[in-house]
């Protein structure tokens, strides 16, 4: 079976929704290992899920991860991501029944300069949204 390494560069997304191109195609049977964790986008927060045993693990990699991507959005330096990110971030857990437990970090958005993740799509995506009749 052939694996990829993949960790997404600030300007790729890792998965395609609604008719974005593909970064790179890959044939089934492929084992697609990507070098990031989830990143989420909401109105309020920038979000990073974070999954493993034993619980700390979790939490820890959500931290690293939000770490990840803040020195990816705003071009800090990894001390001064981990600095803002002591003073900004909430963890809630968020799983703790499963095979792996599941940790996310937020940072509220509101405490951030304006930044543009995954090339604005949140905004795309809420533009649409909005267009839409119920």
């Amino acid at each position: 079976m052939e694996v990829i390494e993949f960790r997404p560069e600030r300007d790729q997304y890792a998965f395609t929704f609604g008719g974005v191109a593909p970064v790179r195609k890959i044939r089934p049977g492929t084992a697609l290992r990507l070098r990031t964790w989830p990143r989420l986008e909401t109105d309020d927060h920038l979000v990073v899920v974070g999954s493993s045993r034993p619980l700390e693990d979790a939490w820890r990699v959500s931290q690293a991860g939000m770490v990840m991507w803040l020195m990816d959005l705003f071009g800090l330096e990894k001390m001064d991501a981990y600095q803002l990110l002591s003073q900004t971030s909430q963890a809630p857990l968020a799983n703790v029944v499963d095979a792996n437990y599941s940790a996310v970090t937020k940072v509220p958005k509101a405490l951030l300069p304006p930044a543009s993740a995954y090339g604005g799509m949140h905004r795309q995506l809420r533009e649409t949204a909005a267009t839409i009749s119920q």
